[in-house]
């Protein structure tokens, strides 16, 4: 290359970050920040507003009172809001209003928070001194809220970030505590949410040990507070075995207080007593009566019958007391009684389930027998955009061929955008499906890579495989398969091609990195679930090809980055749990420039990207990144930037680089 990049990289400030669709594209590609004019809010661009009323993108956490009153978390916006919806009512003017409606608005739970998540820093943290700074930005707005339960008495628990906020069904604040550390009763990845008859609150925690320490004993994974907040005790450490749990997510309750748990990362649900002894398992990989991929949430009816999200196959499943499987319903598409990753359910008065129907931006509500009654909800419009005219819906996944060309995976499209260097549109491919050239798309990272021929590689996680196309966006080749063995997958989100054209891809529900030769063939695998040298924990491991062809793979909830050489042997381990420069928290994905020399890291917990040298593993820079860093990134050392995609904003943010000659 002719240009390389410098020893150290000094922090991006806000305008130096390129809206390329409302600059003057000659001087958008030359990289000058001081030329891009003022930020996004100064140019006039609306970037904060409330949701109108039942308008959602990827709606979650659902809950249920006892008068009915449903509350629904619409997260994937900035800002994200909660709303709450009474029983019954009439539609509004634009949605069939002849119809009468399942639910209708009632208020919202607080108030929006920023457009932008707020930094790391500003969040409640508990210090080395064992005392905790921040403050959780406020108690009545929004930093990060994923799951919602309402107790006994009919207040409402929102789990937002690493705080849990409690709120009267009106919105009125009632209190807050937790915080993120490594005490047993902080929280590192948060996510669900659940309460008991006594109104103890339990939640879910994706982290099993402290990076920092030499464990006494395994870090629980479920966490159980009295009504208060006060701790009381944590069960479930990482691992495969009866009563171990990876990356749990749902939680519910019983009649008995027995305590379930969507085990997701083991695709099977759990079964606690109310003092965390493991009593039942079920489930296993799979998409027959009773297999489960990718279980996410989890809720009880009056019958004491277990009702799963069964997102990854699209469907609801309903299991008896014990495990048993009764019934099924739903199948992936955008009619009615279709599903397009179902995250959470909850059961109303007459056992009717409701359904957060996530890819589709919509509630779904199903008799007790599995019979679709209705649905409601309106996608929330966007409101910015940037890098070109492309109308993005989550964009996540980046790579570049050799014409400088960007190529995005625009995942609630469930297509690929090819872009040129400044923006603009050369060609789109794909649809939602399960055929040749169709997508089923996550809302996690989901990367793409390009090969020496500039044939694209897609990741296609919703349908377990990988899609390769040529540049042209022809459909060439298809690997993969839903399962445990070698070529199949378990939720695959990483992928990177070497110098020899093998392809690398992280397989993060199988705790692994599996390698293909050019054709799709398989070749060998590398790493296993756990915490330790080689061991992965979590289902998003990026992957990137550094120079000798060794291999960067991003191994999240473990707040690391390993390095493996080209046959997949472990090398050594960059970074930790923290704040410092070095450190993580929670990185999402991992790029490489094109020599291989560099390679840089999101690091969304510190809302920053960090830049390694690949031969030493040293640190080379840091760069602010403004918004969720929970997409994509891509080294473009022919323009000296960092593209980084921020689906919440559904935009790409474009970083400038200091260069030096190589």
């Amino acid at each position: 290359m002719a240009t390389g990049w410098s020893t150290r990289a000094t922090p991006i400030r806000l305008d130096a970050i390129e809206n390329l669709s409302k600059i003057p594209r000659r001087e958008a590609s030359r990289g000058n920040p001081a030329r891009h004019g003022p930020d996004y809010e100064s140019q006039g661009i609306e970037m904060r507003r409330r949701s109108a009323p039942g308008e959602f993108r990827n709606p979650q956490g659902l809950s249920i009172d006892q008068a009915g009153n449903l509350v629904v978390i619409v997260g994937c916006t900035r800002p994200p809001h909660v709303q709450v919806f009474k029983p019954g009512g009439k539609r509004s003017s634009g949605e069939r209003a002849s119809e009468a409606a399942p639910y209708t608005f009632r208020n919202n739970i607080a108030n929006p928070g920023p457009t932008q998540a707020p930094l790391w820093l500003d969040t409640r943290q508990r210090t080395e001194s064992g005392r905790f700074r921040g403050d959780g930005h406020g108690d009545t707005e929004w930093r990060y809220p994923i799951d919602s339960a309402i107790d006994a008495d009919g207040r409402v628990l929102i789990l937002d970030g690493h705080v849990i906020k409690i709120f009267g069904i009106d919105g009125h604040h009632l209190s807050t505590f937790g915080g993120s550390g490594w005490e047993e009763q902080d929280f590192i990845s948060p996510c669900g949410i659940a309460t008991d008859r006594r109104n103890r609150i339990i939640v879910t925690d994706n982290a099993g040990a402290n990076p920092h320490v030499k464990q006494e004993r395994p870090r629980g994974q479920v966490k159980v507070f009295d009504k208060s907040g006060k701790f009381q005790f944590s069960f479930g450490p990482l691992g495969a075995d009866a009563g171990q749990l990876k990356s749990p997510i749902g939680v519910a309750t019983d009649s008995q207080d027995r305590i379930i748990v969507a085990d997701q990362g083991n695709n099977r649900v759990q079964i606690f007593d109310s003092s965390g002894a493991h009593v039942a398992h079920f489930g296993t990989l799979g998409t027959g009566d009773g297999e489960l991929n990718w279980p996410f949430g989890v809720a009880v009816n009056a019958d004491d019958e277990i009702i799963v999200a069964d997102a990854g196959n699209n469907r609801v499943q309903v299991f008896d007391s014990s495990g048993r499987y009764l019934r099924q319903f739903g199948s992936l598409g955008l009619g009615d009684g279709e599903m397009n990753y179902p995250f959470h359910v909850a059961v109303d008065r007459e056992n009717n389930v409701v359904v957060a129907d996530s890819g589709n931006d919509r509630v779904q509500v199903f008799r007790p027998d599995g019979r679709y009654t209705a649905k409601f909800g309106v996608v929330r419009k966007r409101t910015v955009h940037a890098f070109g005219e492309s109308d993005f819906n989550f964009p996540i996944g980046l790579a570049q061929d050799s014409k400088g060309n960007v190529i995005v995976s625009d995942t609630r499209n469930h297509r690929i955008l090819v872009l040129t260097p400044d923006g603009d549109l050369v060609r789109s491919f794909g649809e939602l499906g399960s055929g040749r050239g169709q997508f089923h798309f996550l809302t996690i990272p989901t990367s793409l890579a390009v090969d020496a021929q500039d044939r694209i590689h897609v990741v296609d996680p919703g349908n377990q495989r990988v899609q390769v196309f040529s540049p042209d966006g022809e459909f060439q080749l298809e690997f993969g398969g839903l399962g445990r063995g070698e070529g199949a997958f378990n939720t695959p989100s990483g992928i990177a091609v070497d110098s020899g054209g093998r392809i690398f891809v992280g397989d993060g529900g199988n705790s692994l990195v599996q390698v293909f030769d050019s054709a799709g063939k398989f070749l060998f695998q590398f790493g296993e679930n756990g915490d330790g040298e080689g061991q992965f924990n979590g289902f998003q491991i990026g992957v990137a090809v550094i120079e000798g062809d060794r291999i960067a793979a991003v191994d999240g909830r473990n707040h690391r980055v390993q390095i493996f050489d080209s046959r997949g042997v472990f090398e050594r381990s960059i970074g930790t749990e923290g704040v410092e420069e070095g450190n993580f928290r929670m990185p999402g994905s991992v790029s490489a420039d094109r020599s291989g020399t560099s390679f840089a890291v999101t690091d969304p917990g510190n809302d920053r990207v960090q830049i390694f040298n690949a031969a030493s593993g040293d640190l080379e820079g840091t760069m602010a990144v403004t918004g969720q860093t929970c997409g994509d990134l891509l080294l473009d050392g022919q323009a000296a930037r960092i593209l980084v995609a921020i689906p919440a904003n559904d935009r790409i943010q474009v970083l400038t680089m200091n260069v030096s000659d190589s």
